[in-house]
């Protein structure tokens, strides 16, 4: 219903959906789950009231223990998404029939403006664990390959990790100029620092994205409770999702990168801004999301240019 609990009558948002629609994975929360940084954010606000509304009791407190079973929660039920989704592969439905059904959903979950990244984050999340389980098997070769998916793994976090710091930088800069006056300094440009600020929550959400399907995968892959040909089933499977995924993804970033102009990004803000507030129809406004973005982004376009 978009809200989450209360303290002393102050209602949370659930910051969830406006973070999805923000940062474009609004339309994979099968494969991603409740975002790490929107479940942290409404834990501290949640703390933050407790406190506020009743300083005497410490029957609330913010603890990372919960946030980790939390975690923990969010990767089996996403392992549990995925052994749903390829239930029939291999079974009733066959390889070919399989990959048709993924690439329709591909194609529909990256009709966004930032939505090529996710999809490609996903997809390569996948891909690297489904390969990864695959050699397990295949002797000291299979064990090079998959140290050094492993290993090219851990450099493209690093790379991500690099863009949040300069992301960070940015807004940090801006913000310290912002303070040394009651104003804005005029060079500041508010649409500029709005396109770095998202930059920096994509860019954390890929992270986390990646982090939670290896903990997924993980569960799927290592389950003893089936056999080795029903893991190596999943494996497969998955893989096929993966990469049909980072493909289609990897096709829409570029088109994505050319799209997300300044208006667009103003629009995004403005439409996840308003599903921080609940009202009757915002199951509406969420499938909508992305409608009301391009129509938002046309009319800041138009009014640029009458101006």
């Amino acid at each position: 219903d978009g809200r989450s609990r209360s303290h002393g009558g102050t209602a949370i948002p659930n910051l969830n959906p406006a973070l999805a629609v923000l940062v474009g994975a609004h339309n994979m929360m099968d494969y991603t789950g409740d975002l790490y940084l929107a479940t942290l954010a409404k834990r501290l606000i949640d703390s933050y009231n407790a406190v506020e509304n009743n300083p005497d009791d410490p029957t609330f407190d913010f603890s990372f223990k919960a946030m980790r079973r939390g975690q923990k929660k969010r990767e089996l039920n996403i392992a549990r998404t995925l052994l749903h989704k390829i239930k029939d592969y291999g079974a009733d439905i066959s390889r070919d029939a399989f990959q048709i059904k993924i690439a329709q959903q591909a194609t529909t979950m990256s009709k966004s403006n930032v939505a090529g990244r996710m999809l490609s984050a996903v997809g390569y999340a996948l891909q690297h664990e489904a390969s990864s389980y695959q050699q397990i098997d295949m002797g000291f070769t299979g064990s090079v390959i998959k140290k050094m998916y492993r290993y090219k793994h851990k450099l493209d976090l690093v790379k991500e990790l690099w863009k949040v710091k300069q992301s960070f930088g940015t807004i940090k800069q801006a913000a310290e100029e912002a303070l040394v006056s009651s104003d804005l300094p005029e060079d500041v440009d508010i649409k500029q620092c709005l396109a770095t600020l998202m930059e920096l929550l994509v860019t954390i959400t890929i992270l986390d994205i990646s982090i939670t399907l290896e903990g997924a995968c993980w569960r799927l892959f290592r389950d003893s409770d089936v056999s080795n040909k029903e893991r190596r089933r999943r494996a497969e499977a998955i893989g096929m999702i993966g990469a049909e995924f980072q493909a289609v993804g990897d096709a829409w970033s570029d088109k994505s990168d050319a799209a997300m102009t300044e208006e667009h990004v103003l629009a995004r803000f403005e439409t996840a801004f308003e599903l921080l507030h609940p009202h009757d129809d915002i199951k509406s406004s969420y499938r909508n999301a992305e409608d009301t973005i391009q129509k938002r982004a046309r009319k800041h376009k138009a009014a640029t240019n009458a101006s």
